[in-house]
């Protein structure tokens, strides 16, 4: 995915256009399906990587507590 070409996009999108985007990002994240096979993927102890909103920067983890 072109992440440049997508912000550049994001940037000129309407409020309305954000808005649309934002509900239909939300009920592909909910899609019960995409979470059991990503659960499937994932173990104890694997290294995850994810980008944290907050500071928009990349975070790795491994394990849980």
């Amino acid at each position: 995915m072109d992440y440049a070409a997508l912000l550049n996009a994001l940037d000129k999108a309407s409020l309305f256009d954000l808005w649309r985007l934002n509900v239909f990002i939300a009920r592909a994240l909910d899609d019960p399906h995409k979470n059991e096979a990503l659960k499937t993927q994932l173990y104890v102890d694997q290294a995850v990587h994810y980008l944290a909103h907050d500071d928009i920067l990349w975070v790795t983890a491994q394990g849980w507590k």
